[in-house]
């Protein structure tokens, strides 16, 4: 009986938080819309991506392994596509 009543007081106070902070949640979403559109821009800008020549991952050339090889830029994958494109090249 008592372990019964213990469980139903944390479920109790369990359900009551999560409905606190529910509602806490829904009063800040409607307090500042124009915020929560500041935080999540509705269009990114648009990346242009790049193809790793080894394996043909298209990855973020900002992000990617580069390679400057004349006026030319590779960009790569990983460190193993990378030694693979050298020791070809």
């Amino acid at each position: 009986m008592f372990l019964r009543t213990v469980l139903l007081f944390l479920l109790f106070l369990f359900l009551a938080r999560f409905v606190m902070r529910l509602v806490r949640g829904v009063i800040a979403g409607a307090a500042s819309p124009a915020a929560a559109a500041d935080r999540c821009p509705a269009n990114p800008p648009a990346v242009k991506m790049v193809a790793d020549p080894i394996c043909g991952t298209y990855v973020v050339p900002g992000k990617a392994l580069q390679l400057a090889r004349g006026r030319d830029t590779v960009y790569f994958c990983s460190d193993k596509c990378r030694d693979e494109w050298v020791s070809a090249h």
